[in-house]
């Protein structure tokens, strides 16, 4: 009997109650945050995708502006002085040089193609003002000065010597960067000209080093945004980072280069569907209002969180076809604000969901008195007194409570029936199955150049598999494997129909001639009595497959069920040797349409080769990671037991793989195989065999010998 005792505050009812209104007020918090937070997060992602593509694309039209403008500027004034004496070329250097300050260098060429070799080249010096200057970082400015005319020189020679260059009407350009090794921050640009007279090969060449600072102006830059001009390897070329110019750094790794190098499209923006986020497992009728989650950050510089786009420099024929602006800006700068505002959320609902524990508190102790009664009566009535009764004074749920528990006082003598009810049936189950086992054979199968061994797993306590064995006549064998569909009862009922037709027809069979070695005939009967007592209402998978170790060939037939599989021993010389092939062939089930036609398929017996049949338990039945075991490691599975000895080792390898595989799930379905093995020295009559050509041999040798054809199956 029950004692009337006080219990604890979270293990009441009342506990439970508040506990119960404080989830409730917890998941509205979660599920308005998130809403609020999705639509705020998406509104930020669109304004920072607007922001930073409308600034690389600005940007990219600048660079590409400011390079032309400079292009412009050089071919107008080297054009003219391409044909002047050198030391003309050097004075109007330094007026050039001198007017247009972000020109550090400019050198002229000859190139001649038939010695391979420049034919005249005009530098310009080193000016006091540029020696100054402090782009140069206080280092020795003539040499640097010297390194970088080196530079330009090799690379002249390599644009002058590189056949897809070659000018047509029109100067070709070519942008390049020659940062990283003159440690200084300057783009490069070289220039071919066409030949200037006609029949001659000569043509002369421009080359020019700018300060990377005119380039600049068109970059955007903040303490929290980096702007890039990257070549098609990703290698920066400029930037407002000069330390990444200087050290030519390659920015290749970033997810929005990759994207931008892949794209065909002139600018855009990084971000890609999120694999995973809290929204994904709310329900589907609040996913509708949470917009589809995005990432746009990445890992970059430093191992911060970066969002990017980028904007292709236009083609305007001035060498940069192949060049992107990559704007950069960090994600704590565009995102912070969004997490402060969650942290103001989780303090708001932290004081919500203390709020919500003590208004249920207060709420629920009115009932949990009133319970208190209902629960000292159930005490008694567990302790065996029938006859207590509970007054109800309610017409409330608690009254009702009342009255069911009155109820269960007088329901308790049919309970006791009714267990002993359910004993009967079990025992009733447990007998049906004995009976459903002794439909399979009880165990190895050894006849005339066959044996064959199976194994059965039912998913309850009747199954819905079967396989079985008949011979027809000595010399010819027929083996079968069956899967009603579902399990319990009823598939039971199915398979007791089918062993027992089965076993009829063959009785038909040895003593008539209307079975002419076809399975397809007995698939036929089989089905026109399933149809017959079910109509249409349960269906069977069948395969059934003849031996005719006389004529030495297989002859199956299928209603429906999975394909079997055939493996030849290493040894056999087949040109699939050890591989094992599927025996496919369509069909209906048994049981669907009293009008099904079956078709029989033959191929050749091979001595050795085994035969797998299974149902789709064994395939179906999942792991507990919820994956199906399937064909694939049923196949690999006997590729890589056949060199087992005996069947019974092919049987027990497969079986033990697949429930292993299922680790401790209970199985889903029946599980059934049966494997099947051609006796090793078994030899076909001659008369069955289709020779290929006898290998002629001298009288004193053995007899000429005949190759079986090799099977073409589909795995």
């Amino acid at each position: 009997m029950a004692e009337n005792t006080q219990v604890p505050i979270f293990k009441s009812l009342r506990g439970r109650f508040s506990l119960v209104i404080t989830l409730v007020a917890t998941f509205g918090i979660i599920v308005i945050s998130v809403l609020v937070s999705s639509r705020f997060e998406a509104f930020l992602n669109n304004g920072i995708q607007d922001e930073l593509t409308g600034n690389a694309e600005k940007s990219a039209d600048a660079v590409g502006a400011t390079v032309k403008t400079q292009v412009g500027q050089l071919t107008t004034f080297a054009a003219p002085l391409l044909l002047q004496d050198p030391a003309k070329q050097k004075i109007s250097f330094a007026v050039y040089l001198q007017g247009f300050r972000e020109f550090l260098t400019l050198s002229t060429y000859r190139f001649d193609p038939a010695k391979g070799d420049f034919a005249g080249r005009v530098a310009s010096d080193l000016a006091p003002f540029q020696a100054q200057d402090a782009l140069f970082q206080g280092g020795d400015s003539a040499a640097m000065h010297r390194s970088l005319m080196a530079l330009e020189q090799r690379e002249i020679e390599r644009f002058a010597k590189d056949k897809s260059a070659e000018a047509t009407a029109q100067p070709v350009f070519k942008f390049v960067s020659l940062a990283r090794e003159s440690r200084l921050p300057v783009f490069t640009i070289l220039i071919r000209y066409p030949a200037e007279k006609k029949g001659s090969q000569e043509f002369s060449l421009v080359a020019t080093s700018i300060w990377l600072t005119s380039l600049m102006v068109a970059l955007p830059k903040t303490s929290a945004v980096e702007t890039s001009i990257i070549d098609d390897a990703g290698i920066v070329v400029g930037s407002t980072v000069v330390r990444d110019v200087l050290n030519a750094r390659s920015y290749a790794q970033l997810p929005v280069v990759g994207m931008a190098l892949s794209s065909i499209q002139p600018s855009g923006f990084y971000q890609q569907l999120s694999e995973r986020s809290f929204s994904s497992r709310l329900p589907a009728a609040i996913q509708e209002f949470i917009p589809k989650s995005q990432t746009s950050t990445y890992r970059g510089k430093r191992q911060l969180e970066w969002v990017g786009a980028f904007a292709r420099v236009q083609k305007q024929g001035i060498g940069m076809d192949r060049h992107w602006v990559i704007v950069q800006k960090r994600s704590d700068a565009v995102f912070g604000v969004l997490k402060k505002s969650r942290d103001d959320t989780i303090l708001a609902a932290i004081f919500v969901v203390i709020g919500a524990f003590w208004v249920g508190l207060i709420l629920a102790t009115e009932s949990t008195v009133q319970l208190n009664n209902v629960y000292n009566a159930t005490g008694r009535i567990a302790g065996g007194d029938f006859t207590t009764r509970i007054i109800i004074k309610s017409d409330d749920e608690i009254g009702r409570i009342a009255g069911a528990v009155n109820q269960m006082a007088a329901d308790l003598n049919a309970q006791v029936d009714l267990k002993a009810e359910k004993g009967r049936l079990q025992e009733e189950a447990n007998t049906a199955r004995t009976v459903q086992e002794t439909f399979f054979p009880p165990g190895a199968i050894e006849i005339k150049n066959l044996r064959m061994v199976g194994s059965y797993q039912p998913a309850t306590e009747c199954g819905g598999d079967l396989w079985g064995h008949f011979t027809v006549r000595p010399g010819v064998e027929l083996v079968y494997i069956a899967d009603a569909m579902g399990h319990g009862a009823s598939a039971a009922i199915m398979t007791a129909m089918a062993y027992t037709a089965c076993n009829l027809i063959s009785d038909i069979i040895k003593d008539a001639a209307i079975f002419n070695d076809s399975p397809a005939q007995l698939l036929t009967r089989m089905n026109n009595v399933i149809f017959g007592a079910v109509k249409g209402k349960i269906s069977m998978t069948c395969y059934a497959v003849l031996y005719d170790f006389q004529k030495g060939e297989m002859v199956y037939s299928n209603a429906g069920h999975n394909f079997p599989f055939v493996i030849f021993p290493p040894d056999s010389g087949a040109a699939k040797a050890g591989t094992p092939q599927s025996l496919s062939l369509s069909g209906n089930p048994l049981g669907v349409d009293d009008a099904s036609k079956f078709e029989d398929k033959r191929r050749p017996i091979r001595a050795g080769e085994r035969l797998v049949l299974f149902t789709d338990g064994l395939i179906e039945c999942r792991s507990p990671a919820g994956q199906m075991w399937g064909r694939k490691a049923l196949s690999a599975t006997m590729q890589a037991g056949g060199n087992l000895a005996s069947v019974e080792e092919v049987r027990d390898s497969i079986v033990g793989k697949a429930f292993g595989f299922f680790g401790n799930v209970p199985i889903a379905d029946d599980v059934t195989l049966v494997v099947a093995e051609v006796d090793k020295n078994w030899v076909a009559g001659m008369a069955a065999i289709t020779p290929a050509l006898p290998v002629v041999a001298p009288a004193t040798m053995e007899a000429p010998k005949f190759v079986l054809p090799d099977l073409d199956l589909a795995v």
